[in-house]
């Protein structure tokens, strides 16, 4: 299992949730330290800002646990142009654009497929 943006929040108990099920738990953060890896919970540097980052992350799991069975995606963005104290309202468009450009490069579970294509 793959988790792109964990944290001390949902992140943390989406990977504790999966861990009791059994899984052997990806955790791909910016903060997280690999060190401190064990044998069924794996912590990856990355930058989700990075296409190439999350490429590198799908590539290193295949060499080493083979392609994950489940990925979530809790990655955030943050904007330049927000303030603290003011109401930050997307449309749908833009959070579905938003997504699209996050998660335009993820390589493809399916063989036939070279990338996830929204």
């Amino acid at each position: 299992m793959l988790l792109l943006g964990f944290g001390p929040n949902v992140g943390h108990h989406v990977s504790e949730a999966f861990a009791a099920k059994g899984y052997i738990v990806a955790r791909a953060s910016r903060k997280i330290k690999e060190e401190e890896s064990t044998a069924t919970q794996i912590n990856i540097p990355i930058d989700l800002s990075d296409p190439e980052s999350v490429i590198a992350v799908f590539s290193k799991l295949k060499d080493t646990h083979g392609f994950p069975s489940v990925v979530v995606y809790n990655g955030t963005s943050s904007f330049h142009y927000l303030k603290l104290n003011t109401t930050f309202i997307l449309t749908v468009k833009q959070l579905v654009r938003a997504f699209h450009q996050t998660i335009r490069r993820i390589p493809s579970p399916f063989p036939w497929r070279t990338s996830l294509e929204i």
